[in-house]
């Protein structure tokens, strides 16, 4: 065999191997002589961490360089029901001193802001499915019956100078506040139906969905008072 032909599969490997070590020659020489960047100060170490369940919250742990996680609640207990029962309390009682015409939007707004802080999985998603719910549709009852010239108010609680401020609220209009008003009755009906329908048999959860759809409903002696 002519030695051209023989070499010839030599070539080849020969080739192969300088490719090969072309395209791995930048991770063999950051591996065998690391480059430095410039130091730069962190008040806490990087933590990089796979995406988690939105039950559970990653934090820094002391040590440094390691992860803990901390999982918000699944189960409803009497502490979180009462927690709930005073938001609810506290939203009458902010949208009790407005103009009749504008508790409704005032009520959606604090519906809102309540599902939007509570946990979405365990026996809190019924919960969070009820009153976010109910949110939606009210936002769409102000929608249909807010005047065209609607004046928007900005009330402050004078008792919590550094609470959340509050959105501009919509009036309804005084010609539509009984059929809104009707149209209210019906969604928290509906919110406090979903809530007792959802205890699965479950004592913890059938005293708590009972206090909160009591609450829910307890709303509409709102929309009936000066």
């Amino acid at each position: 065999m002519p030695y051209s032909r023989r070499c010839k599969p030599l070539r080849l490997l020969q080739s192969r191997a300088l490719v090969a070590l072309a395209l791995f020659a930048p991770y063999l020489s950051a591996t065998a002589a690391p480059v430095h960047s410039p130091a730069v100060a962190l008040s806490q170490p990087v933590i990089y961490v796979q995406s988690t369940t939105d039950t559970e919250d990653i934090r820094p742990s002391p040590r440094r360089g390691s992860v803990t996680i901390a999982s918000t609640p699944t189960e409803i207990d009497e502490a979180e029901t009462t927690r709930i029962v005073a938001l609810i309390g506290d939203a009458k009682s902010f949208c009790s001193v407005l103009e009749q015409e504008y508790r409704i939007d005032c009520l959606q707004y604090h519906f809102w802001k309540i599902a939007r802080d509570l946990p979405r999985s365990g026996d809190f998603a019924p919960i969070h499915l009820a009153i976010s719910g109910a949110a939606d549709d009210l936002k769409a009852v102000v929608a249909a019956f807010e005047p065209p010239d609607a004046v928007l108010i900005e009330p402050r609680d004078p008792a919590k100078p550094a609470a959340e401020r509050i959105r501009p609220l919509a009036p309804i209009r005084p010609d539509s506040q009984a059929r809104a008003t009707a149209a209210y009755d019906g969604i928290v009906d509906t919110a406090a139906t979903l809530l007792l329908r959802s205890t699965e048999n479950s004592q913890r959860r059938e005293a708590a969905f009972q206090q909160i759809a009591a609450a829910i409903t307890s709303t509409k002696l709102l929309l009936r008072s000066a």
